[in-house]
């Protein structure tokens, strides 16, 4: 695993730790589990949908990158701490 991964475990291990305030952390890291399979879905299914509509028309392939990667470093600027 690389450290990335590792810091990575470790970082969540520690917020579900702090979320569990009745020593429920097991159901906390199953809940976020099942959010985070059901983001990945939502993502693919919207991405796939994106794909299609988009096929075959550059200009349109390029905004949408364009403006997904504005959004994303938006979002990663703004909300470094949430």
């Amino acid at each position: 695993r690389s450290f990335t991964g590792v810091a990575s475990g470790a970082t969540r291990a520690a917020l579900t730790q702090h979320f569990a305030l009745q020593s429920n952390a097991a159901d906390i890291s199953a809940k976020e589990g099942s959010q985070e399979t059901v983001a990945t879905m939502v993502g693919m299914a919207l991405g796939m949908l994106l794909a299609r509509v988009t096929m075959g028309h550059p200009l349109a392939i390029w905004f949408s990158f364009l403006s997904l990667t504005v959004f994303h470093m938006y979002g990663k600027y703004h909300c470094h701490g949430c």
